[in-house]
């Protein structure tokens, strides 16, 4: 768990100090709920809150067109939806890697990936 936390950690900073990443509206939705009512000692919501305002610069919307193109990537890379989802809006955006963390379609998959 703490190298997890490392990364996640150095990601952020790299994020914070590049300012060309992208952020799907997908991780914000998640990020909020895991956050405020999923772990053991949750976040008020307006800390939660303020923590995706901080982050929102780097948005991302999902549009009609990427769900369709999540639907392809779902089966293409045997992935799930949602995730599939956040693929698609990075496409979207032209991203150069995807951070990839625990997921509900691969929990064992964390890692940096180049795309």
């Amino acid at each position: 768990m703490r190298v997890r936390n490392t990364n996640a950690k150095r990601v952020g900073r790299e994020l914070w100090n590049r300012h060309d990443d992208v952020i799907s509206i997908q991780v914000f939705q998640e990020f909020y709920v895991n956050v405020t009512r999923k772990i053991a000692k949750p976040l008020a919501k307006a800390s939660a809150r303020m923590v995706v305002e901080s982050y929102t610069v780097w948005c991302i919307d999902t549009a009609p067109a990427e769900i369709s193109v999540a639907f392809r990537i779902e089966d293409d890379a045997g992935i799930g939806f949602w995730d599939a989802l956040i693929v698609a809006a990075a496409r979207k955006a032209g991203a150069a890697r995807i951070f990839v963390g625990r997921s509900e379609s691969r929990p064992d998959h964390r890692r940096s990936e180049d795309r």
